[in-house]
């Protein structure tokens, strides 16, 4: 008979009042193994299989309600899943139970990470790679996976929080998109990104949550409390360059550079907004 549930300190040494470790206790028969979770709570906390938020001293002393609960607990039932997983390979292949081999396993699975390590990133860029979708899509996530780590504060899934997601929109909203070299040769300013361009990134951090979901990486969608925050802009005005920028476009380097390589035919349609200049290749 196999058991697997959580204990605290099977070596009982952690002072009264202190933090101590919680493991995961794989009891074989009557003879019980333990893996170190990297989990630390007071005794008081670990109720059954998960840790409650409680008032418990600090360093100072005084007591303060603890907020942590949820993360904790998504990390212990991330390990006993894996350790279950584990355990469940070696009888369904009829293979020894080691428990030192399923606890490096573990270890190698969630090996101790620092608190700015881009956790988040590094898993949609392994999606994404992974993911049986086409080359602009992947393009897609690469460009939301920069936009997370220019922001800096969704690096890891316990900071997808409500409050971090409205903050990232506001933040995306004050972002201006890079001109090219014809651009600025034309004068033209940077304007911020469109409404259409931060619910596509809102958009793609959803499949990003919605596909963890599914592979349990996390158990609750922060969208599900901001439904109808977010939504497809319409563009009711359409930009076209003036006379003037055609005319500074047309005189750039650029310009000059290619205009001995192949004959082109310009087209000026005037438009009640300003020009258009649709050009084709010919032959020379």
């Amino acid at each position: 008979m196999i058991r697997i549930s959580l204990a605290f300190d099977h070596h009982k040494r952690t002072p009264n009042g202190q933090e101590g470790p919680v493991e995961v206790r794989v009891t074989i028969g009557r003879k019980p193994y333990y893996i170190n979770t990297g989990v630390r709570v007071h005794k008081e906390r670990l109720v059954g299989n998960a840790v409650c938020d409680m008032a418990v001293p600090g360093e100072d002393g005084v007591k303060r309600v603890t907020s942590d609960a949820d993360i904790l607990n998504e990390r212990l039932t991330t390990i006993v899943r894996l350790v279950e997983s584990e355990v469940n390979r070696c009888l369904d292949n009829r293979l020894p139970i080691d428990v030192t081999c399923i606890r490096n396993k573990v270890w190698g699975a969630l090996r101790p990470e620092s608190d700015d390590a881009p956790v988040l990133i590094t898993w949609i860029k392994k999606m994404a790679a992974e993911a049986d979708i086409s080359a602009a899509t992947k393009k897609r996530y690469t460009t939301l996976c920069n936009k997370l780590a220019e922001y800096g504060r969704m690096l890891r899934w316990e900071q997808l929080t409500k409050e971090n997601i409205y903050e990232w929109d506001v933040w995306l909203r004050q972002q201006r998109v890079p001109l090219t070299e014809n651009q600025r040769d034309a004068g033209m300013e940077a304007d911020t990104l469109s409404q259409s361009a931060v619910y596509n990134y809102h958009k793609l951090l959803k499949a990003v949550i919605n596909r963890a979901l599914k592979f349990d990486v996390i158990d609750a969608n922060p969208y599900d409390k901001m439904k109808g925050m977010f939504k497809r802009g319409t563009r009711e005005a359409v930009d076209y360059l003036t006379e003037d920028q055609i005319a500074r476009c047309w005189r750039s380097r650029r310009c000059l550079a290619l205009r001995w390589q192949w004959r082109t035919t310009c087209l000026y349609f005037k438009c009640s907004r300003g020009w258009l200049m649709p050009t084709r290749r010919c032959s020379t």
